[in-house]
């Protein structure tokens, strides 16, 4: 069942991530499971560390707005960051 093939491990904790997980996609391609997913938090504490849609580092800006936006449609700073 193509549900439960694996598609990669997380490069922090080596769990597998499969289709239909949630992941965060990292600059260098890597897919990191939700468990060593950032979270809001982090993308205002660090957002350089953070690419925009345009393969950019974030700008602190963008990363406040994109916060803003996640707290005012219910979200949490404590949320992961996923896809």
């Amino acid at each position: 069942n193509i549900e439960e093939e694996e598609v990669q491990k997380c490069p922090f904790c080596n769990n597998a991530i499969r289709v239909g997980d949630s992941y965060h996609g990292t600059s260098e391609g890597e897919m990191v499971c939700l468990d060593c997913a950032p979270t809001y938090s982090d993308l205002l504490r660090d957002p350089e560390s953070f690419l925009d849609a345009n393969d950019e580092p974030m700008t602190q800006e963008r990363a406040k707005e994109l916060c803003d936006a996640h707290v005012a449609a219910g979200g949490s700073l404590d949320d992961k960051v996923v896809a």
